[in-house]
């Protein structure tokens, strides 16, 4: 019987495809970084070490924000299922449900709240509270 995956080992799958996700996006390092609530002096370096596969810090607020940018990302890319360029065009496009800002602007601007904000109106219940 094979051993279950190591947190460590299943946080570096799941880093992987939340940077994927980001360069998919077209994000600049800085907007990559402020979205995963990683710290202001964090030198290029270490986030091209989480491009190559180095974990994410175990962090729960980190963490956290890289579950929401998968969750945003599986949304966009199932309302536009064949076109994944128009899928990650979306997320820089203004948007009537954000005031005319971008999904991106909205979410570097407000934290976990707005990226929560966001998974909600993509899965239509943005509505109901």
């Amino acid at each position: 019987m094979a051993d279950a995956p190591s947190d460590a080992a299943l946080r570096e799958q799941m880093t992987r495809s939340v940077m994927a996700t980001l360069q998919g996006w077209g994000l600049s390092g800085d907007a990559q970084r402020m979205l995963l609530g990683l710290p202001a002096d964090m030198r290029a370096r270490k986030m091209n070490q989480f491009r190559s596969g180095q974990a994410l810090p175990d962090e729960p607020e980190v963490l956290l924000r890289a579950q929401l940018i998968l969750q945003i990302g599986n949304a966009v890319a199932s309302l536009f299922p064949h076109n994944l360029s128009v899928a990650n065009y979306w997320i820089t496009t203004q948007n009537r449900h954000f005031g005319q800002r971008t999904p991106l602007d909205v979410m570097l601007d407000g934290g976990v709240e707005a990226m929560e904000r966001v998974v909600a109106h993509l899965n239509g219940t943005g509505d109901w509270y």
